[in-house]
């Protein structure tokens, strides 16, 4: 089932937020160090594990909204595409 309203899904902490897009664009910003979110922090390896944290945190929201965004389908295209 599709979500009725498109767009993206993610969650904040008080220094970076994270967002998955339901076309499967992923971003991390930092916002101490870069404030207009210019530079998507998503591919850089020194991030791999605060990435995985968020994407839980947002993993858990979606399931305690009954909330059918993708997550889970596009988690596992970016992991084949990265493979």
């Amino acid at each position: 089932a599709t979500h009725p309203v498109r767009g993206f899904r993610g969650v904040r902490q008080a220094r970076q937020p994270y967002a998955v897009s339901d076309d499967g664009r992923v971003c991390l910003y930092d916002n101490h160090a870069d404030p207009y979110q210019v530079h998507n922090l998503i591919d850089d390896p020194s991030h791999s594990a605060l990435i995985r944290k968020l994407d839980a945190m947002t993993m858990e929201w979606l399931k305690k909204a009954k909330d059918p965004f993708p997550l889970a389908t596009i988690r596992n295209k970016r992991s084949a595409q990265n493979a």
